[in-house]
């Protein structure tokens, strides 16, 4: 969820704007925003947006609860404190610039000075052609084994769980994440559109590990004996099954950052066996 947060925060969204609701509103108040809003955006709807009910339902998730509303409004309070501090230094290097020019416009009236700046110039035009006759070309493969950097895969543990649609009941994704944290830590769940059969709705699961996965996966949801006790018991009877959907990996967040870092490590790594 930091993730999340950090990133509502670098996108300049404000949740509160978006939920319509200001900053010291009572949890009743968000909700009751949180379900006017899902009938606007439900993909279900002409208005929906999945992208846009995907945000609602993050947004409802951070305001409804202490630790994370906690956290996001720490977040905007620094990044407010620093634009202020961006603004001030950029203020004084506009100041500090201005008195550079003035400077210079009273040292350019100078023989001397002008004679001084050439011969600077000379010299520092010396320095540059002796370092680019100096410079030699080096590629990665002469590197030792040391310097060459690799990249730790961030991997995704993805699955697709098949839920009943049952009249009345309302199934999001806080609802998801509670019932299947009992396989493990999760880090986000998403509404997945529904398929042809009206009468299920998916959800698309990211574990933090394989084993909470793989314990998702190999579960058998005819029964419902591993939530005895809780007070989702009822609600996880609506599950249906869990599909794996993927196990990537990738290094960053752009996809063609990725395939650029791919070619290049597995060039490096052939490189290296042949040796």
């Amino acid at each position: 969820m930091d993730d999340i947060i950090n990133q509502l925060i670098k996108d300049n969204i404000n949740i509160y704007e978006f939920l319509q609701v200001d900053p010291s509103s009572i949890t009743n108040d968000i909700k009751k925003s949180y379900y006017k809003l899902s009938l606007k955006y439900h993909p279900d709807k002409k208005t929906g947006s999945i992208e846009q009910f995907n945000l609602l339902r993050t947004s409802y998730e951070i305001l409804s609860n202490e630790e994370y509303k906690r956290k996001y409004d720490d977040l905007i309070k620094i990044k407010l404190q620093n634009q202020t501090n961006f603004n001030n230094l950029s203020e004084t290097t506009r100041k500090f610039q201005t008195d550079i020019l003035n400077q210079n416009k009273k040292k350019r009236s100078s023989p001397q000075n002008l004679e001084l700046l050439r011969e600077d110039g000379l010299n520092k035009r010396r320095k540059l052609e002796k370092s680019k006759n100096e410079k030699q070309t080096l590629s990665i493969y002469d590197l030792s084994v040391d310097f060459i950097i690799f990249f730790e895969n961030k991997k995704q543990y993805l699955v697709k769980l098949k839920v009943k649609i049952k009249p009345k009941v309302e199934i999001d994704h806080i609802i998801i994440t509670e019932i299947m944290s009992i396989f493990g830590e999760i880090k986000q769940v998403r509404f997945d559109s529904k398929d042809d059969d009206d009468r299920y709705e998916y959800f698309i699961i990211e574990f933090k590990n394989k084993s909470s996965m793989d314990s998702a996966l190999n579960y058998d949801y005819s029964s419902g004996k591993k939530w005895d006790g809780t007070n989702v018991r009822k609600l996880a009877s609506l599950l249906r099954r869990c599909n794996i959907v993927s196990s990537s990996t990738s290094y960053t967040n752009n996809s063609f950052v990725n395939s650029v870092l791919e070619n290049y490590v597995k060039s490096v790594s052939d490189k290296i066996s042949t040796k």
